[in-house]
């Protein structure tokens, strides 16, 4: 297994996803989605962040992939009431991650434990956790490893637009190594973490994250 830098995976996404005041935003609508687990109105986002409507509207506008609902109101970004791959048990509510790595970042960020579930995509095993901001409880399987893109294809992604696409829908749970040796070569520029190291991939993104978002 390709032993990853986790500093420097963190830094390049944190330097290349969301500038600062983006950042802010994202965070105050995190919390919002996970306390309620229901569509955010752009003036509730407005009034939980403390800033003009007009100034969030235009700032919600240059995050991509945020999703909205027929009357406008915010699903998610990231974190998400739509249905998606990963599952993230939050008390009561139930929300959706796009892809592997936000199950172990959001509860850092959110600072509040998270029952995940995800499945592997080669053997179909269901993985199972509880991601607390402090580390993983409870894996099942116990071999479980996560994939993620190296820093120069997460850069190269960002800039052709293809981040999602092309990131987000690899960075995914395995069962296994071995279950994820068929799935590796068809994506070169992928590694591998076992889950407890990729928690703390997502732990450092979380701390970079919100410590850059907490400047101003």
């Amino acid at each position: 297994m390709v032993q990853p830098n986790v500093e420097e995976l963190a830094t390049t996404i944190v330097n290349n996803t969301f500038t600062a005041s983006q950042e802010r935003l994202a965070l105050t609508l995190w919390r919002i989605l996970a306390d309620t687990a229901a569509p955010v109105s752009p003036d509730t986002l407005a009034e939980a962040a403390q800033r003009p409507r007009e100034e969030v509207m235009a700032t919600l506008r240059q995050i991509p992939y945020i999703e909205y609902d027929e009357s406008g109101n915010l699903l998610g970004l990231g974190l998400k009431l739509v249905p998606m791959p990963h599952q993230l048990l939050l008390g009561e509510q139930t929300i959706s991650a796009f892809c592997a790595l936000e199950t172990l970042f959001f509860p850092v960020v959110l600072q509040r434990p998270a029952r995940v579930v995800s499945t592997c995509p080669v053997t179909k095993t269901k993985i199972q956790m509880t991601v607390t901001p402090e580390g993983i409880e409870h894996l099942e399987p116990t071999s479980a490893v996560m994939s993620a893109p190296r820093p120069r294809q997460h850069v190269e992604l960002k800039e052709a637009g293809r981040l999602r696409e092309g990131g987000c829908n690899n960075t995914l749970f395995f069962s296994s190594q071995d279950a994820v040796a068929p799935w590796l070569p068809q994506h070169p520029d992928f590694i591998l973490f076992p889950v407890e190291e990729a928690f703390q991939f997502g732990r450092e993104l979380a701390i970079r994250l919100r410590a850059r978002a907490e400047e101003t």
